[in-house]
């Protein structure tokens, strides 16, 4: 066989450039941030996809060329950089594009808590918020009991409960908008006023209680998507109000990682200057 004909007998090459095309179209398309389904596709099971599809196709790639001596030919270059590239950025944390992203919602949400409780997870940066790496999470915040064991934890805006069980608590807070909280723990009195508030079609008011929480490994989640499943939908932007952070009231911000939080509502003329 000529060398001509061993050059011409690369059939992962084109499949390499076709992966680049792919890819370049799944951005494209996160990039407009489109919403819907589509969007929350591509980022939680296409771009996975994209990257074990380069991973086979790099180590097919490597094995042809060792075998088909000389490793490296001009036909082969660009087939090499182009399925090792595409492994690089399917590979990359990169954090969910949202078409909510800028609109944060209007309602005035308070911290999910009674007392002091720490920021494990909070902001836009990957290394200091694990959960903008999926779509409904995208706007997350994680906190910790400031003090060993769980917490109370109560309703962080009015609204009414549409799927509730020993973790997770999902209500309905506007139109399109739906705030869950997960790592809930299981209540104590299945007749108090927690277990009321976590019935399902039940209203509930900004600071009801919703019982313990936040003792687990995970701590207590928060977040705001657009819809009413639990990690299903985007992420939607929401903001605290009435809050301390580190013994100061944040006013129009939010908390951020190692923050340790509460609500000004709890402290007693919280916020007016003492009297000299």
């Amino acid at each position: 066989m000529s060398r001509s004909k061993k050059e011409g007998a690369e059939p992962w090459v084109p499949c390499a450039y076709a992966l680049v095309g792919l890819t370049a179209l799944s951005f494209v398309i996160l990039g407009s941030r489109p919403g819907g389904p589509m969007p929350t596709w591509i980022y939680t099971r296409g771009l996975i996809a994209l990257g074990m599809t380069s991973a086979l196709l790099l180590a097919t790639a490597l094995a042809w060329s060792a075998y088909r001596r000389p490793f490296l030919q001009r036909g082969r270059l660009g087939g090499l950089a182009s399925v090792a590239g595409v492994l690089w950025v399917a590979s990359f944390p990169l954090a969910y594009p949202s078409s909510h992203d800028g609109h944060p919602s209007r309602v005035a949400f308070r911290v999910p808590f009674e007392g002091e409780w720490i920021v494990r997870d909070a902001g836009n940066d990957r290394m200091g918020n694990t959960l903008v790496l999926h779509p409904a999470t995208r706007f997350g915040y994680r906190f910790k009991p400031a003090d060993a064991g769980s917490g109370e934890v109560v309703a962080p805006a009015d609204g009414t409960v549409v799927r509730s069980d020993e973790a997770r608590w999902v209500a309905r807070v506007a139109e399109g908008e739906y705030l869950v909280l997960e790592g809930l723990g299981p209540v104590s009195d299945p007749t108090g006023p927690a277990a009321r508030h976590r019935e399902v079609g039940a209203s509930v008011a900004a600071g009801d209680a919703l019982g313990p929480g936040g003792s687990g490994p995970a701590g207590l989640v928060l977040y705001l998507a657009d819809q009413d499943q639990p990690r299903a939908g985007e992420g939607i932007p929401l903001r605290f109000s009435d809050t301390l952070a580190d013994g100061r009231s944040l006013g129009a911000a939010n908390p951020a990682r190692g923050q340790r939080v509460r609500a000004v509502s709890e402290i007693p003329d919280a916020g007016e200057p003492s009297p000299r």
